[in-house]
């Protein structure tokens, strides 16, 4: 039962996702949308704990941890441009390179290894937790100020280092920490 506790939490912010959508689709967004993306993030965090702790982190499931988190994303961007329309049309540039750099760092890995990344990079943890942030900021306030422009730029480096990950890795894994430690494994393998 406990083995089960990461896949009930997948489970939990896989359906989150498209309720935030519906929950924003109509342009209104209030304290509850801000609980919800709260709940994903804290799903997420536990989710790879209980993985650990209970033995239940296989690499299909480290797999379907990242599919999951970009699905949760991609739910709370479309709610974003449900929503807040306007201020992301002032932002089109930067989120246009963030998210090229993104179908990028997918793209390389997939085709040397054929399969999606799974790296769980520590700048993929750094730019989840910023774009938490910026995303509470946009929906509590309907402006990108200074934790949505954090949120930008972490995940521009993320992907950044997603990329270096998948070109530098001799063979795919899950869990590469950064690019750091896809150059250890190429040097030593």
């Amino acid at each position: 039962m406990l083995k089960n506790v990461s896949v009930i939490l997948l489970g939990i912010r896989f359906l989150l996702g498209p309720i935030l959508l519906a929950g924003a689709w109509d342009g209104e967004t209030g304290w509850w949308f801000s609980a919800g993306l709260f709940v994903g993030l804290l799903t997420d965090i536990l989710d790879g704990m209980a993985a650990r702790r209970f033995g239940g982190g296989s690499e299909r499931l480290r797999e379907w941890d990242s599919r999951v988190d970009v699905f949760f994303v991609l739910c709370v961007l479309l709610s974003a441009l449900a929503a807040h329309a306007e201020v992301l049309a002032e932002l089109v540039q930067p989120l246009a390179l963030v998210f090229g750099l993104h179908l990028l760092s997918i793209l390389v890995p997939w085709l040397k290894f054929r399969r999606l990344p799974a790296f769980h990079a520590y700048s993929a943890k750094l730019a989840g937790l910023a774009m938490f942030a910026g995303a509470v900021e946009l929906f509590s306030t309907a402006g990108a100020g200074v934790f949505f422009w954090l949120a930008i730029v972490a995940a521009a480096v993320s992907h950044l280092d997603r990329l270096a990950i998948g070109l530098l890795l001799p063979e795919w894994q899950t869990d590469v920490r950064g690019f750091w430690a896809a150059i250890e494994k190429r040097t030593s393998g």
